[in-house]
C-alpha cells in the first residue's frame, strides 16, 4: 500500500522513524504527486515547516491524514 518512512528515508539507518520528511518523500509515502503535497499544505490538511531553504513535513501529519485522525 503506502511506502514505509523507514525505507524511503535513506538518512535513517538505525531503523527509527524520521520525525519529518521532504515533500518528494511525502509524495512517495502517500502515492501522490509532489504538487498534491503542496496543495495539501496550502489547504491546511498537513503542516510543513522550513529548515533553511528545505521544506519538511511531519510524518505524524501524513499518518493522521491516512488514518483520518487529526
Amino acid at each position: 500500500m503506502n511506502a514505509d518512512p523507514h525505507s524511503i528515508c535513506p538518512a535513517v539507518k538505525d531503523g527509527s522513524s524520521p520525525a519529518a520528511i521532504a515533500p518528494q518523500l511525502a509524495a512517495d509515502y502517500l502515492s501522490v504527486s509532489k504538487q498534491t503535497i503542496y496543495r495539501l499544505i496550502t489547504a491546511g490538511s498537513i503542516r510543513a515547516f522550513k529548515i533553511g531553504r528545505s521544506t519538511r513535513i511531519p510524518v505524524a501529519d501524513l499518518d493522521a491524514l491516512i488514518g483520518g485522525t487529526s
